[in-house]
């Protein structure tokens, strides 16, 4: 039984670090579509243009920020422990 539960707490582990290493890749690719936004927020600004809304980058954002609170969460956990 001991053995299982290791396994088991090393597969979660593992997991958890792929999910801790995804969450990064997200954030800088979020990081990229953001800056791209605010080049184009410029751009209406400057021409006098109507400043476009980008409702699902506004929800990307939202849910990074949210996972990213998650995973602080466990991390903070883990170490505790």
């Amino acid at each position: 039984t001991h053995t299982h539960t290791h396994t088991h707490t090393h597969t979660h582990h593992t997991h958890t670090h792929a999910g801790v290493k995804l969450l990064k890749e997200f954030q800088a690719e979020y990081a990229r579509y953001e800056s791209q936004r605010q080049e184009l927020t410029s751009a209406e600004k400057l021409f006098d243009l109507p400043i476009s809304l980008y409702p699902d980058l506004i929800e990307v954002d939202r849910d990074l920020k949210n996972m990213t609170k998650v995973y602080e969460l466990y991390e903070a956990q883990r170490v505790s422990v």
